[in-house]
């Protein structure tokens, strides 16, 4: 599921700080069970294609990817394994993010990249699964975007996801009657997710209450897994004045599908 927002995933590198400063750091928390995540081999509807390489190594940032496909490094890892699974359009700051995820065994690296019309990449945005933070930098660099490959083809071995972290700060209590959900501060969380009984691990958070659009909304970035079928997913919950929590902007595997549900009547309390 798609969600475009005046700050998409958050004011993320660009305009660091629309999203306000960090807030506190959480406990040292970590989920101590595996996420075990099946083999990709699919036929992708339409698969992305861009091209897009840093042309120098500041930040220690590096994206070398090819129609889709490629390799990232940031905060002293890679290589790693990537590919693009979104692209979103951001006319408030000229820019099209596109959304990947790379894949080691044992770590998940969610990232977006920032590209102008005229072909440049100018900012990268990086996560990890195993810590609450977000890498946020300008970089240098090419962005070449081409029509989707139809029936573009995608393999990742198996993989397992270990010492997830596990954010701070929230509550989300689903409504009575409606798909269930129940979040809360550095524990694992349960939601009903894609069919699936979910487990949910917030690993990170982004505050975006002020500055980054009216209302503002605040958002826990996840991994979302079911272990008896070796589903999983990263997805973005996003928490705002509407009257549903939605889950979206993300990516299922191993089907290689988009991620998304809504939570009707949701409610949810911010502690930081």
């Amino acid at each position: 599921m798609r969600v475009v927002r005046c700050g998409v995933l958050g004011a993320m590198s660009v305009m660091i700080a629309a999203c306000g400063e960090r807030p506190p750091l959480c406990p040292d928390a970590h989920f101590d069970g595996e996420v075990p995540v099946a083999a990709t081999s699919t036929t992708m509807p339409s698969f992305l294609r861009v091209t897009a390489h840093t042309t120098s190594d500041e930040g220690g940032i590096g994206v070398d990817i090819v129609d889709g496909r490629g390799t990232v490094s940031y905060e002293g890892r890679g290589p790693i394994p990537a590919f693009i699974f979104e692209e979103i359009p951001w006319g408030l700051i000229d820019r099209t993010l596109y959304a990947g995820l790379g894949i080691l065994d044992g770590v998940w690296y969610p990232f977006w990249l920032y590209c102008t019309d005229d072909g440049q990449l100018t900012d990268f945005d990086g996560e990890m699964t195993d810590r609450d933070v977000a890498v946020l930098s300008s970089v240098h660099g090419t962005c070449v975007p081409s029509a989707p490959l139809a029936g573009g083809g995608l393999d990742l071995p198996a993989h397992t996801l270990r010492n997830v972290a596990l954010s701070c700060g929230y509550t989300v209590t689903g409504a009575p009657g409606q798909l269930p959900i129940d979040l809360g501060s550095s524990r694992a969380g349960t939601a009903l997710a894609a069919g699936h009984a979910a487990t949910v691990l917030p690993f990170h958070t982004v505050d975006c209450r002020e500055n980054c659009g009216t209302p503002g909304w605040y958002e826990l970035h996840a991994i979302v897994f079911d272990p008896s079928t070796q589903w999983a997913a990263f997805g973005v919950f996003y928490l705002d004045e509407s009257k549903f929590v939605l889950a979206g902007n993300g990516v299922q595997l191993p089907a290689a599908s988009d991620f998304g549900e809504f939570y009707q009547g949701a409610t949810w309390t911010l502690a930081r």
